[in-house]
């Protein structure tokens, strides 16, 4: 597989992306923490029959920092650029979490972007537990960064260690992203997916503890036009856990 490592400048901000293969286009979005190359396993498949593109998000990978905390629209404001600096009018798109987030957004207000789309392990779902353990975390959260205030630099390295308790993991290593994850989590991406109307594909892992299997039912639901499959002994990273899997059920769905 040849892959072609490009970096260009979008929104001002330097963004890594990689492109491999001759075809339509395929463009893959990466989840919270990760990066493109989290696909590199299924893509040296694909490669064979699409132009597969990945890119880093800002933030994220070898791609460079947003100036400001950012919300999942400024990164579906920096898809779009992506693209139109690409020349690509529409794809098809292969988007892991996060990366889904961002893709229900401009699938719903830029439907001409998005020929079909597949969502593996999406996060976006907002649920009235979700809602009241957050909005209890955050109250804790803000009574420990009061009483850790007192103690100086001391308190920041014990601020960091409890991040992942009064959290979760992803918040204590998002670093410099603490306020656009927090800004991230926040929205519920439900009412967004009852505006597309695109082809659909959600592909799950039966174990996925990050957006749980429930999660997939519910985003089904609200598209309408989406399309459910589960894969057995496969968690949150369903395309990292059974690769081939993963790979026959996009064939099949892009109907190849």
């Amino acid at each position: 597989m040849n892959v072609n490592s490009k970096q260009i400048m979008v929104e001002g901000i330097a963004t890594y992306y990689t492109e491999s293969g001759q075809g339509s286009t395929l463009v893959f979005l990466h989840g919270w923490g990760a990066n493109g190359e989290s696909f590199a396993g299924v893509i040296r498949e694909l490669s064979k029959d699409f132009q597969c593109i990945t890119l880093d998000f800002p933030g994220f990978g070898q791609s460079g920092m947003p100036s400001k905390p950012w919300h999942v629209s400024d990164y579906k404001n920096f898809l779009l650029a992506f693209l139109e600096s690409r020349s690509i009018q529409n794809a098809d798109f292969v988007c892991h979490s996060f990366g889904g987030r961002v893709m229900l957004k401009l699938a719903a207000e830029h439907p001409e972007k998005v020929n079909r789309l597949i969502l593996t392990g999406c996060a976006g779902v907002e649920r009235k537990y979700r809602w009241i353990r957050r909005k209890t975390l955050g109250k804790a959260a803000k009574a420990v960064k009061a009483m850790l205030s007192l103690f100086g630099r001391y308190g920041e390295k014990t601020k960091e260690k409890l991040a992942g308790h009064i959290g979760n993991e992803d918040y204590a290593l998002a670093g410099e992203l603490k306020q656009t994850y927090i800004h991230v989590i926040n929205e519920d991406l439900l009412p967004y997916a009852r505006r597309v109307k695109l082809k659909t594909f959600l592909i799950w892992g039966e174990g996925d503890t990050e957006t749980p299997l429930q999660d997939g039912r519910i985003l089904k639901d609200a598209l309408r036009v989406g399309e459910l499959v589960v894969i057995p002994n496969a968690g949150h990273y369903a395309f990292l856990d059974d690769p081939q899997k993963f790979i026959m059920y996009v064939r099949k769905f892009l109907e190849l």
